[in-house]
């Protein structure tokens, strides 16, 4: 229902759809209006004895359906692209509705809470929770808590302990940014994580700041 009503809105506040609509509907009426003149000024001609007033009659009657119908092509081509322009906003709308809302569990501590605090705000960026990262060799690295589209999160619900070289294992295994996110990290926990390029964040909102799109 809610796509539903996203394409129809998107349609109606579409300008082109209405200024191409108007365009067209008033070329036609040209063309119509031309077509009888020039129509007009045949037969005037064809009698033989009106053929000096029905001459240029019937030549104006062509040239008003000739601007007629171009001018109901380019109408026609504005609607074409109101409708296109509509139904792309329309799509990325519906999309970023129904990607709104998502719920994440996972085993471990504030990681589900986390990921579906993130995908609340900005809906679509969480790629997924717990996700394996293998060495070439196909051993396993580690895993990565959260994976957004734009950095790597690694959740902490303790101290820290072990961030440090948790960063280091989780930078082989990507190319995003590697954040850690725990509301108890210890402040030589965050200057460790932000040594090793890191970014060590104590807070939600730090975090949503930091990951937005």
């Amino acid at each position: 229902m809610d796509s539903i009503k996203n394409y129809g809105s998107a349609i109606i506040s579409q300008p082109d759809i209405w200024i191409g609509g108007g365009e067209t509907v008033g070329s036609i009426f040209l063309m119509g209006f031309g077509g009888d003149f020039a129509l007009g000024g045949s037969l005037a001609c064809a009698t033989g004895v009106g053929c000096l007033i029905g001459a240029p009659v019937a030549v104006t009657g062509l040239g008003v359906a000739s601007i007629g119908a171009a001018g109901a092509g380019d109408g026609i081509s504005r609607i074409n692209d109101g409708l296109g322009k509509a139904l792309r906003e329309a799509k990325a709308e519906s999309s970023g509705s129904s990607a709104a809302g998502r719920t994440f569990t996972s085993d471990d501590p504030l990681v589900g809470d986390v990921a579906t605090s993130i995908d609340a705000k900005y809906p679509g960026l969480v790629e997924d929770v717990n996700v394996p990262a293998s060495r070439p060799d196909g051993s396993t690295l580690t895993d990565f808590d959260i994976e957004l589209k734009n950095a790597v999160i690694q959740v902490k619900a303790g101290p820290g302990k072990g961030a440090g070289s948790q960063v280091s294992r989780t930078q082989e295994g990507t190319d995003k940014p590697v954040i850690v996110y725990g509301p108890k990290l210890r402040p030589s926990v965050v200057r460790e994580v932000n040594n090793r390029g890191g970014i060590g964040v104590t807070s939600m909102d730090d975090l949503l700041k930091v990951i937005a799109p």
